[in-house]
Formats: C-alpha cells, sequence, structure tokens
C-alpha cells in the first residue's frame, strides 16, 4: 500500500474514532447504581475475568480510544518494518551493481 494511502486510512481511522457520539446516544440511566465488586476474604485482590463491567466511553478501558491507539501502535511498528525491509533491500541491490 502507498505511503499516502496508509496515511489517509489512518488519519480516517482516528477522525472516525474521535467523532463525536450523537446527542442521546449513551445518557446513563439516572436510577442505575454503580456496583463495587469487593474481593471475597481469602480469595485475593484479583478480581475474576469477565467480572468488570462493559465500557461506557470511548475513554474507558477496552474503549474505542485504546483500540485505536493499540492500532496505530501496530501501524507504526509495521511501517518502520518496512521502510527498515526496503532500506535494507535497496542497500543490498546497491552494493551489488557497483
Amino acid at each position: 500500500m502507498r505511503p499516502r494511502r496508509l496515511a489517509a486510512l489512518l488519519a480516517l481511522v482516528i477522525v472516525l474514532a474521535w467523532a463525536p457520539t450523537p446527542a442521546g446516544a449513551h445518557q446513563p440511566d439516572p436510577d442505575a447504581t454503580t456496583t463495587v465488586v469487593e474481593p471475597v476474604p481469602g480469595e485475593g485482590i484479583i478480581p475474576q475475568p469477565g467480572s468488570g463491567a462493559e465500557p461506557q466511553d470511548a475513554g474507558d478501558r477496552g474503549g474505542t480510544l485504546q483500540v485505536v491507539v493499540l492500532v496505530a501502535i501496530v501501524a507504526g511498528l509495521g511501517g518502520l518494518a518496512a521502510l527498515a525491509v526496503r532500506d535494507a533491500r535497496r542497500s543490498r541491490a546497491s552494493r551489488s551493481r557497483g
């Protein structure tokens, strides 16, 4: 994929992730209460998998922004690896010619 297309795709993903949600899309229930899971004595302080709450906001643990950061990190590392491979191939090609 060409670098400009890749940059445009990454910019699109970032813009869509930070786009404001429609009015009324996330309105917490005023009657709802948040339950805090206290550790059972003798079982440790680490909660069991799946015992937490679903992300309600993009910035919550496991929310959209965390996914975007992960994609950006993976894309950045992939881009760096691609540039390093390309540079190594060009270097080998120029050494074999001259």
